[in-house]
């Protein structure tokens, strides 16, 4: 019994760790998106305010 608790919990530190290193990717991945994304976004508004006035 001893022995198979040992084994669950060390599946379980396994699962956790591995979803946390997948959190950390999105999470990286969202942030890189975000820098790509968000000077464009602003550019092209600050672009379109030029044009209407």
């Amino acid at each position: 019994m001893n022995h198979l608790s040992k084994i669950n919990h060390i599946k379980n530190n396994t699962i956790n760790s591995y979803t946390l290193d997948i959190t950390k990717t999105i999470k990286k991945k969202v942030i890189d998106f975000l820098s790509i994304i968000l000077p464009y976004l602003l550019l092209r508004q600050t672009l379109n305010q030029k044009i209407s006035f």
